[in-house]
């Protein structure tokens, strides 16, 4: 089963790594989260900005930083995408893209499993004047795009940097949307204008790591980090699995929780008798009460 990832238009993202030396202009890069499920943000797209520089020139645009944790795997297979862009006209640009595999712990790249910027122009972005609306579907990256192998552990994330590339040394400007408030993805054209959610997907079907957080004493404030857990004002936890339908969390009747990555086999549980009319308590000194049958 495949991979897609969407990406948000807002948030903080859980760190900050270095911006590849790939790019020759970085400056005013929005980093941002991204996750394997679509979060309701709403579509959006920066305004033009201009750049200028020797061609063919690369330009970061966005730094997204998922942290969903992977598993200990080797990631392979092929990657595709679908973006809305559009440029001024005669800027003649088109897609760029880096996506690297990070450990936050250390603050290192584990690997680089796509450095893709196109030797020629392809896939030019629609031209627009007077920035008017003319954004259109491009492919970011085409499909079948290989991956080069990574082998990440325990803890690793995923960084997806995307930006455009330019054939033209005078002054540019572009723009790439981004979020995913539409329930509908982008069709994997490059004809479509409507405004649809953008995507990239991994060929590979990813494994996370799931993830669940409670402090020692149980007392929690207010706080969300979707998906992975949500706790309201008054203590309660709601928590989830990265990925649905994987992952356990049990509470008992006081309120302690254990949760659990896979499903045991066998939950162990304390079974204690319900009262009726045959069923007294008796206590001895410094010993706590327990039940007792009377008998018919």
């Amino acid at each position: 089963m495949a991979t897609r990832i969407y990406f948000q238009s807002s948030g903080t993202p859980i760190c900050t790594p270095a911006q590849d030396a790939a790019w020759e202009h970085k400056w005013n890069v929005e980093v941002l989260p991204c996750f394997p499920m679509k979060m309701g943000m709403g579509l959006h797209s920066r305004n033009p900005w201009l750049f200028s520089g020797a061609a063919p020139r690369d330009v970061l645009h966005y730094q997204f930083v998922c942290p969903c944790r992977l598993k200990a795997q080797t990631i392979s297979g092929t990657v595709k995408g679908q973006f809305r862009a559009q440029e001024d006209s005669g800027s003649r640009l088109c897609r760029a893209l880096m996506i690297k595999v990070y450990n936050p712990a250390n603050s290192t790249f584990r690997g680089t499993l796509l450095s893709h910027f196109p030797d020629a122009l392809v896939s030019e972005f629609p031209p627009a004047y007077s920035w008017e609306d003319h954004r259109a579907n491009r492919f970011l990256p085409p499909a079948g795009t290989l991956l080069t192998d990574v082998t990440c552990q325990d803890g690793d994330i995923l960084v997806i940097e995307i930006g455009a590339r330019s054939f033209n040394p005078n002054n540019q400007s572009h723009s790439i949307e981004i979020g995913d408030a539409s329930a509908s993805d982008l069709p994997e054209d490059e004809t479509t204008t409507s405004q649809f959610s953008p995507w990239i997907e991994f060929s590979a079907n990813l494994q996370w790591v799931n993830a669940t957080q409670i402090n020692a004493m149980g007392v929690q404030a207010a706080y969300g980090i979707p998906p992975m857990l949500s706790i309201n004002a008054m203590g309660l936890q709601v928590a989830y699995s990265l990925i649905p339908d994987v992952g356990t969390v049990q509470v008992n009747a006081l309120g302690v929780q254990v949760a659990y990555a896979e499903e045991p086999d066998v939950f162990t549980r304390r079974v204690f008798p319900v009262p009726s009319r045959i069923m007294r308590l008796q206590s001895q000194w410094g010993k706590r009460k327990f039940p007792i049958c009377l008998g018919e």
